[in-house]
């Protein structure tokens, strides 16, 4: 079977995506013209705009219900909806595009006879009055219908339009050149898209329907005509959305003139307004702005806020000039400004991009406003939550330390010895009992198997609940990597499991206990080595960082451990295994809580190494996207190199 074959095979199991893009696509397209309609505009088009979006919102319906007819399949009353839908959307694409064409029209033959009677208000209502005879003269009314609104509405309707946008492209000229191929490909393409979506319908028993149908074009180019359609929805949702920055460009075309001619309106205004040019350049600036700078016209604007000789950049000063001119459209930022004193003041500041005739970003409209009080009073806000918060977290955390810590003293002394005894009974029947029959010895070690795990849980409750602190002399990150591996090879070979390490040579030495830390990466290791059931991949990376972030959260890099500058040593354990849900990364450090599901863990693991970091006044974090990877990162402060 060839490529094209397949190809034909795809699209024709998969209509219901077609008619997904090919829907969505005009529904976008309406909203986003909704979105830019205005009460006054020296541009014609803004009166009959909303034609256009009303006709992409109730045709992309149309075929998102397509869509769904495949998916759930049809019936009458569905088959009435559609079919009404659909001639609603063209009766407003031949709305559109009737007032289109007749706007565009030369006026030396506005008093034209045909011209009045074509564009009358009667003229659709009466298409679709034919329209409906047809419709419901026939016992096939949907089809039929549909057929002649596409005949009579859609197709007409469409090459209105096309015609309307290519003479708009040509006559209007206060359309920006930038802007005035969209304009063009608009048209272009909506006469494509008149001739296939209006011509090209389901086959029926009359002229032209049973020459020129959706068989007869399958038959003809292979590809359903819907592929067509909908590659025709999206260029044109595209051109008309970039063609309606007309509207945009206008705005900033009268606020520029608005700040250049009524600058006295903006002498009371608090915020500081200037207008910079696209190399920087302060061109003209507001009262509030000059008292507080001093004479600035001309200079670059970073040179006058910052007080740098460059421009800003990322990631501590974003420019909004920059993304302002990138995105073409407003941008706001929160920047620390300096007065012609020295003193830094936060400011929120907003540039808007002003543009040309071409389209393209000349200026920029540059306001600053006051919001050092403002960000203060936030920023001490946040401290006071954030420690609200870690103190919180901490007393709960004592309190399941305190409360695991009685339940840990009885457990040793009323359930350790009896445990030891049902050990010693099972030993001495399985001794007594040799040969011993088979369902008596799966019993005998089921018994056994279960008092071994109750003593596991035994041991993990008392590490979780212990405080005290141990040895700990400098050792090398590489030689613990290495031991604790050693204790896991073997498992590892079977599981099919390989790993790979990335360690930075020549690192310091790290303060810890060498068998706390070993049992702490046993735990990552054997946990990621249950993740991959499968076989898998683990990758170990170590590496020296300059901390700049701490985060108040359990787990993770606390304040009373590390500072913002801090050089600390990064251990990374990287699994490809099942992952884990975001809900459930949260939950990870918390005391018996396991995602191994019932006889497959404790969930102390990794809560008692959580402790043992802490003692060791490092950190432990989890990062996980499920069915992707889990990461553990292992936070260390660093000893002198030795």
């Amino acid at each position: 079977m060839s490529k094209f074959d397949l190809m034909l095979g795809w699209f024709q199991k998969n209509l219901d995506i077609v008619f997904f893009l090919y829907g969505m696509a005009f529904v976008i397209m309406g909203i986003v013209i909704l979105g830019q309609l205005r009460k006054e505009s020296r541009f014609k088009i803004i009166n009959i705009v909303w034609a256009l979006a009303a006709f992409g919102l109730s045709h992309g319906i149309n075929e998102l219900l397509d869509m769904w007819a495949i998916i759930k399949g049809r019936s009458p009353v569905f088959d009435i909806v559609r079919w009404l839908v659909l001639v609603i959307s063209f009766v407003f694409i031949f709305e559109f595009g009737k007032n289109f064409y007749f706007q565009t029209r030369n006026k030396n033959n506005s008093n034209s006879k045909s011209k009045r009677i074509f564009s009358s208000v009667w003229v659709c209502p009466v298409l679709l009055a034919i329209v409906s005879v047809i419709a419901f003269s026939s016992s096939d009314f949907w089809k039929i219908g549909g057929i002649w609104a596409r005949y009579l509405l859609g197709f007409p309707g469409a090459i209105l339009a096309a015609i309307g946008f290519l003479s708009y492209y040509s006559e209007e000229l206060k359309i920006p050149v930038g802007l005035k191929k969209y304009f063009k490909l608009a048209g272009l393409v909506f006469l494509v898209y008149g001739v296939l979506g209006g011509l090209v319908v389901p086959k029926a028993g009359f002229f032209p329907a049973n020459w020129l149908n959706n068989d007869s074009f399958l038959a003809l180019v292979h590809v359903p005509v819907q592929v067509f359609r909908c590659l025709c929805a999206i260029i044109i949702s595209w051109a008309v959305v970039m063609g309606l920055k007309i509207f945009n460009w206008e705005t900033a075309v009268e606020l520029r003139n608005f700040l250049e001619q009524r600058g006295k309106i903006t002498e009371g205004i608090q915020e500081g307004i200037m207008l910079i040019d696209k190399k920087f350049n302060i061109v003209w600036a507001n009262k509030t702005l000059i008292e507080r700078h001093g004479e600035i016209l001309g200079q670059k604007c970073y040179l006058v806020t910052h007080k740098r000789d460059t421009p800003c950049e990322a990631p501590h000063d974003i420019c909004p000039l920059y993304e302002a001119a990138e995105n073409k459209k407003a941008v706001s930022v929160v920047h620390t400004h300096y007065d012609q004193n020295n003193n830094p003041r936060s400011f929120e500041v907003s540039a808007y991009p002003l543009l040309d005739d071409k389209g393209q970003v000349n200026e920029f409209v540059h306001i600053s406003r006051d919001v050092t009080e403002r960000q203060q009073k936030e920023e001490e806000l946040k401290k006071a939550y954030i420690e609200l918060e870690r103190l919180q977290v901490e007393l709960l955390e004592s309190a399941k330390l305190a409360a695991v810590g009685i339940l840990a003293s009885g457990v040793a002394h009323e359930i350790r010895n009896p445990l030891a005894i049902i050990l010693q009974a099972v030993n001495f029947l399985e001794d007594k009992l040799k040969p011993c029959p088979q369902n008596i010895s799966d019993i005998l070690m089921l018994m056994k198997n279960n008092v071994e795990r109750s003593n596991t849980i035994i041991n993990g409750i008392f590490d979780f609940s212990r405080k005290t602190d141990v040895a700990k002399q400098n050792e090398k990150i590489e030689s613990i990597i290495d031991s604790s591996l050693d204790l896991v090879e073997y498992k590892f070979k079977l599981g099919n499991i390989e790993i790979s390490k990335q360690i930075q040579p020549d690192l310091p030495f790290v303060l810890v206990n060498r068998q706390k830390i070993e049992q702490v990466l046993v735990n990552v290791l054997l946990n990621a080595f249950e993740a991959m059931p499968g076989g898998g991949r683990i990758f170990i990376r170590v590496y020296l960082k300059e901390l700049n972030e701490i985060k108040d959260s359990v787990g993770r890099r606390r304040k009373d451990q590390f500072a913002l500058g801090d050089q600390a040593l990064i251990l990374e354990i990287e699994d490809t295994g099942m992952g884990i849900s975001k809900g459930d990364v949260e939950k990870l450090f918390t005391p018996f809580f396991t995602t191994k599901g019932p006889n497959k863990g404790v969930g102390l693991g990794l809560s008692v190494a959580r402790n043992i970091m802490l003692n060791h006044k490092g950190s432990i974090e989890i990062t996980s996207q499920e069915g992707v990877f889990t990461k553990v990162i292992l936070t260390f402060k660093v000893q002198e190199k030795g």
